[in-house]
């Protein structure tokens, strides 16, 4: 199957390599088989849409935590991926709290809408 560049078959490669993040620890980490994953990057089918959407929310998140590190130190800190059972829990706990927030935020717009 060709795939365009703009393709998330074509960037995931890129987006790993920018996090220092093996295939395997990315799969770990987004709860995806390697040999999915795998099968995909060497075109012998194509992503699903809740492959593709599990993939995008994960990448944004190891994102968001590489540059909170970064912005911390002041530095390029790099994070050791491979710890996958302390980042799994810690990307977990940040995505409750962010689930919360927002669902505070709803609740907090409502309650200005009723005054």
């Amino acid at each position: 199957m060709a795939r365009g560049s703009l393709s998330l078959e074509s960037r995931l490669p890129g987006r790993l390599a920018a996090l220092n993040v093996s295939l395997r620890t990315f799969c770990a980490l987004s709860d995806l088989k390697l040999s999915t994953l795998s099968g995909i990057l060497n075109g012998k089918r194509d992503f699903t849409i809740s492959e593709s959407e599990r993939i995008e929310t994960v990448l944004a998140e190891m994102s968001d935590l590489q540059n909170t590190v970064n912005d911390l130190n002041k530095m390029l800190l790099p994070i050791a991926w491979d710890r996958t059972n302390e980042l799994g829990t810690l990307l977990t706990v940040r995505r409750t709290v962010k689930m919360w927030t927002e669902l505070d935020r709803s609740a907090n717009s409502v309650v200005e809408e009723r005054v």
